[in-house]
């Protein structure tokens, strides 16, 4: 069935984009984020939707996530290991993620909690983890409100474009008990990985 008429064709990125932004600034007006999606839209080199669009999709995002009403996002504290336990080996990483971000404007989340928990063994410095923790707690919800498939965010290729940064060549990405090991050169993007590797992959949201 071909395209309605007049309606607009917007891409998952351009979609995951828009929401991150409104979920992010759920207090400031449209008309001010779309000024700023717009230039980040357009950074990616992505054709940019019209301003009234855009506003839309914001509108659409935080009305999702106010329906949502997820337990996963109010504050991390100790006593949330009674509703939403953790492996204990996990949770040394969180307490230090939860002292971090406890006297900020954001602490942490139960959903960034969980993240922190999935990516301890990936960095060695506690902010970094914490910080991806943050990011994809992001990515997780802005997928969740703007209906863009978690594992086609582009949070997965940030990471990984992350690690190929680094320099050495020899890093390992640790996570959920699979590991890659990173060679000396870039793989070609359409090359499949051997039959007996199993390719890294996030987990697909953490609600249960």
């Amino acid at each position: 069935m071909s395209r309605k008429k007049g309606s607009p064709n917007i891409s998952n990125e351009v979609r995951e984009i828009i929401a991150k932004v409104a979920l992010e600034n759920r207090l400031e007006k449209r008309d001010i984020l779309s000024a700023r999606i717009e230039g980040l839209i357009r950074a990616r080199g992505r054709r940019v939707p019209q301003k009234e669009t855009i506003e839309k999709l914001i509108s659409k995002a935080r009305q999702k996530e106010r329906q949502r009403d997820d337990a996963l996002d109010e504050p991390w504290t100790p006593a949330s290991l009674y509703e939403h336990r953790l492996p204990p080996e996990d949770l040394p990483a969180v307490l230090q993620a939860y002292t971090l971000r406890k006297d900020t404007p954001r602490p942490l989340t139960v959903r960034e909690a969980k993240w922190v928990a999935q990516f301890r063994a990936t960095f060695e410095d506690i902010r970094d983890v914490a910080m991806w923790a943050s990011r994809y707690a992001l990515a997780d919800r802005a997928c969740s409100a703007s209906g863009v498939p978690f594992e086609m965010s582009t949070i997965h290729s940030e990471l990984a474009e992350s690690f190929s940064l680094m320099g050495d060549g020899k890093s390992t990405i640790t996570h959920i008990g699979k590991s890659v090991q990173k060679g000396g050169s870039k793989r070609n993007k359409e090359e499949r990985p051997s039959d007996n590797v199993e390719p890294w992959a996030p987990v697909p949201g953490l609600e249960q």
